[in-house]
């Protein structure tokens, strides 16, 4: 399972939120059927005696420990450079004149 996917699925089990952000990623009911599965089968997630999913204390470990590597606290890596726009370095004496956009 994906750290991307772990996380997402764990964070729906303990906040009881909805899954439109996994249905929004492209994913279909029975791929979320699927790695919901796989969180029980790791033991992550349990049911209870009315058929609620729940977190154990090892899907609360796994939770912590793939958020921190899912969203990095490297502020380099949230916002790509635009290279684009960008240049090649000009000597100190010339000019540059960018071109008219259309």
């Amino acid at each position: 399972m994906k750290n991307l996917y772990l996380v997402k699925i764990l964070s729906v089990v303990k906040y009881n939120r909805s899954l439109d952000e996994l249905l929004a990623d492209g994913l279909y009911y029975s791929q979320i059927a699927l790695l919901i599965n796989e969180a029980i089968e790791n033991n992550y997630v349990e049911y209870d005696d009315k058929y609620q999913l729940s977190m154990t204390e090892k899907g609360e470990n796994a939770y912590s420990e793939a958020k921190k590597e899912v969203f990095s606290q490297d502020k380099s890596d949230w916002v790509l450079p635009d290279t684009s726009s960008r240049i090649e370095k000009i000597e100190i004496n010339e000019v540059y004149l960018p071109r008219k956009k259309k």
